[in-house]
């Protein structure tokens, strides 16, 4: 899912293992004040698409 949101213009870190346990992995945003709420949106959005 990384791979795929950077694709679409988002820089998303994969956490995995052995960072942490075995099916526990995960996915790092980063946030700043220089967002807005279509920054957010947008990424909510991309996430949706991937997950269809």
């Amino acid at each position: 899912m990384s791979l795929q949101l950077r694709a679409l213009g988002y820089k998303v870190l994969p956490i995995r293992t052995p960072t942490v346990p075995a099916g526990t992995e995960r996915l790092r945003f980063s946030l700043s004040a220089s967002m807005d709420v279509s920054d957010i949106d947008g990424v909510v959005n991309a996430i949706k698409s991937i997950m269809k």
